[in-house]
């Protein structure tokens, strides 16, 4: 995937703009952001029922988006925040005691 390209290019290309609006309104609105992170049951809950969507979606990140996981995780929060175009939300992070990766990665869903 050529990283200057949006998302909805992305998804377009793809065969499935109509996916869009409901990804973007469960936060799901990058190509950098979406490779890695997404999985099934993402898609289960946000209401998507055609199996058939939901396969090429996953195949196509898992096949176009798999230079992802050639990358080495950042060794920082603000790397990470970084490499997801979040850079802005460092000072939350750090405010709330989520400094290291360590800690982040057992945010838990009440903590949100």
């Amino acid at each position: 995937v050529d990283e200057g390209r949006s998302f909805e290019d992305w998804l377009t290309r793809i065969g499935l703009p109509e996916v869009r609006d409901t990804l973007e309104s469960h936060g799901w609105d990058s190509v950098d952001f979406i490779k890695g992170t997404i999985g099934r049951d993402d898609l289960n809950s946000m209401g998507m029922k055609d199996e058939k969507m939901k396969r090429a979606l996953l195949t196509s990140i898992e096949e176009d988006l798999a230079d992802f996981h050639n990358h080495s995780m950042p060794d920082t929060v603000e790397e990470w925040l970084e490499a997801l175009n979040l850079s802005r939300y460092l000072n939350r992070f750090m405010s709330n005691r989520m400094g290291s990766l360590t800690r982040v990665m057992k945010i838990e869903e009440s903590e949100l």
